[in-house]
């Protein structure tokens, strides 16, 4: 906490209400995606941006194409036949790998840290082993664990807070049956900042794990633990406090809407710099077209000065009659 900017910090302590979709929340924007009628390509990487030919010259409006490739394949990537007007980036630019062409983006894209986390997910029949936790014999064990810092040890920024402990969490997220056995199963989630080793598996579940378990070449198999999944991952941004923040247009019709993650990182504002971005779109698609003041298109195009926005009604009064949603819902004390 003593690294991250105040309202972040106030943001990770507000887990009072907090709820989840069964199966996972990211089948809230797949069915959005879905219900839209928007054409979807899953397992599918957008390798390159670039302007459409003769699109981007003084007094235009430039359209774009992308290539893509199935994701992993190691085919060479290809255009799109489709060209598009506007062009939304709902990933980190950093870790998205795609390549801009000359003059995409007008408006540089700041490199935001993230905490690199290892997490480790596993099943096993046995339950956490209560006296590594210092629990007394028959004690029955938690199901999830939580770290702090010790009395005697400083606050760090990144990996190295972690602490004594040498990991963040350990969850029991639920019981499994094992295909093979058809016996119940306990399936676990551990954080951590370095990968887990034999000795640290081998005390929190009672037993031997020997060494060869753990290393990515081998395939040594354990009683203890029926199915192991170590992974490496990005998991959130380190918030530093800040006094600029990124410009969610970052070309002529061209958006971007991780920039919100130098600012705050959650689901809920995510999906709110979202509709920011899908306001700017229509507002920008009313004036290309002519129902509007054309003023945005003439920016757009390079020519004449962008308009300037009317005065807006308060900023939740506007959510609740664009979205038809009253602000009294779970979670909204984390905005």
């Amino acid at each position: 906490m003593a690294f991250i900017h105040g309202l972040e910090a106030m943001v990770s302590f507000a887990t009072e209400g907090a709820v989840s979709i069964s199966g996972g929340n990211f089948q809230i924007f797949e069915k959005m995606v879905q219900e839209s009628g928007a054409a979807y390509r899953p397992n599918t990487t957008v390798s390159a941006i670039a302007f459409h030919k003769g699109s981007n010259t003084p007094g235009s409006i430039p359209k774009y194409v992308l290539s893509t490739k199935e994701t992993q394949s190691m085919a060479q990537a290809a255009s799109l036949q489709t060209t598009f007007d506007s062009v939304i980036i709902a990933s980190p630019w950093q870790y998205s790998d795609i390549e801009a062409g000359e003059g995409v983006i007008k408006h540089g894209i700041d490199t935001i840290p993230y905490m690199k986390l290892h997490v480790t997910l596993f099943t096993s029949p046995l339950r956490l082993q209560a006296s590594y936790f210092g629990l007394k014999p028959g004690t029955p064990a938690p199901s999830n664990v939580y770290t702090t810092l010790g009395k005697d040890e400083t606050a760090q920024a990144g990996p190295k807070g972690v602490g004594r402990t040498g990991f963040y969490s350990i969850s029991t997220l639920r019981t499994v049956t094992n295909p093979r056995t058809q016996k119940k199963e306990y399936l676990y989630k551990i954080f951590s900042a370095e990968a887990v080793n034999a000795t640290f598996l081998s005390a929190i579940l009672g037993t031997d794990i020997p060494t060869s378990f753990v290393s990515s070449e081998s395939g040594t198999e354990v009683d203890a633990i029926s199915w192991y999944y170590p992974h490496w991952f990005y998991s959130y941004p380190i918030e530093l406090p800040r006094v600029t923040f990124q410009d969610p247009v970052i070309g002529p019709g061209l958006y971007y809407t991780s920039g919100i993650e130098s600012f705050i990182s959650t689901m809920e504002t995510s999906a709110l710099m979202g509709m920011n971005v899908a306001r700017l779109i229509a507002d920008d698609l009313v004036d290309t077209t002519g129902r509007g003041s054309g003023a945005a298109a003439a920016a757009r195009a390079g020519k004449g000065r962008p308009r300037v926005p009317a005065a807006r009604e308060d900023f939740w009064d506007s959510m609740d009659s664009e979205i038809g949603a009253s602000m009294e819902f779970l979670g909204a004390d984390e905005l």
